[in-house]
């Protein structure tokens, strides 16, 4: 999805960089993390501690420190993003003009197409 941030960070549906190559390494790597420091590091902590109760087992899990104590690490995190972004760049044309419509809802006069 971090091809598509651009759009947030423009205010605009234009494309420029985000879905092509080299938008992987100079627009979708450097956003991307940011945004898993800014995870780490601000939202995921008062988030955890406002899960209901039902999910309390999963504050554990937000505790855990960010996962770059390590060169490994470090990489296996630009990897899975590089992927992640490679994928959506390479996978989202193709699926896109055969998405079939969503049924449309009578009860609210609503209709939605993909």
């Amino acid at each position: 999805m971090a091809p598509d941030l651009e759009y947030l960070v423009f205010l605009e549906t234009r494309r420029t960089v985000g879905h092509t190559p080299l938008g992987l390494l100079v627009f979708c790597l450097p956003v991307s993390l940011v945004l898993l420091w800014v995870w780490h590091r601000v939202a995921k902590g008062p988030l955890g501690q406002l899960l209901p109760d039902r999910w309390a087992h999963l504050r554990p899990a937000l505790d855990r420190p960010l996962p770059f104590g390590s060169w490994a690490e470090r990489a296996l995190a630009v990897a899975a993003i590089l992927l992640g972004a490679t994928s959506h760049i390479v996978g989202t044309p193709s699926l896109t003009p055969t998405a079939p419509a969503l049924p449309s809802s009578r009860s609210c006069g609503l209709s939605f197409r993909w």
